[in-house]
């Protein structure tokens, strides 16, 4: 199969709560960490404790309100064909907002889909590594990638896609990655 480059609206991260303790950050600093090295944007994430992990789940408010301005201004700009992305933009406004992720999980179109499949980011603390495990709606995708290391590069992609689409708060939510 091989691995692609993607770009997806993460709707949940999760930590696991082990790992966290060993760094003995809270929550709370874990999100301020984040934020500050990850670009992630606390405000868009509602945290819930469950036995395992942490899970920073994308608040629903904020993603029914924005999602589709935000895709009709991103998509124009990932796509050179409009047929590659009007099939979503035509078939979410049919749907109940509830419904959008589940729409994604069935894997309607490839410019909007679940994707389960995608890289994790990770922070350093007191020599652990605290990984951030993402499931997101992919966006877009494109060909088969190799890369040895990557982070840097993708940090600086995800904070302009943040400043390019400021005008969404949902915009930081978006990610490149590989997934595959």
């Amino acid at each position: 199969m091989g691995q692609f480059l993607a770009i997806g609206l993460v709707t949940q991260i999760s930590v696991d709560k082990k790992k966290l303790a060993r760094t003995q950050l809270t929550p709370e600093q874990l999100q301020e960490r984040m934020k500050a090295e990850l670009h992630y944007d606390p405000a868009l994430y509602l945290l819930r404790d469950y036995d395992d992990i942490y899970s920073f789940d994308l608040k629903e408010d904020i993603f029914y309100a924005q999602l589709l301005p935000l895709l009709e201004q991103l998509y124009p700009l990932l796509y050179e064909k409009s047929e590659m992305y009007q099939y979503p933009l035509q078939k979410l406004p049919t749907l109940p907002p509830s419904e959008w992720i589940a729409w994604a999980k069935n894997k309607p179109d490839e410019s909007f889909q679940f994707d389960k499949y995608g890289m994790r980011e990770t922070i350093q603390e007191k020599f652990t590594d605290v990984h951030f495990h993402y499931e997101s709606i992919m966006l877009s995708m494109e060909g088969k990638i190799m890369m040895e290391a990557y982070g840097r590069q993708f940090r600086f992609v995800n904070y302009t896609m943040m400043q390019t689409f400021k005008e969404f708060p949902l915009a930081g939510a978006l990610r490149m990655y590989i997934t595959g």
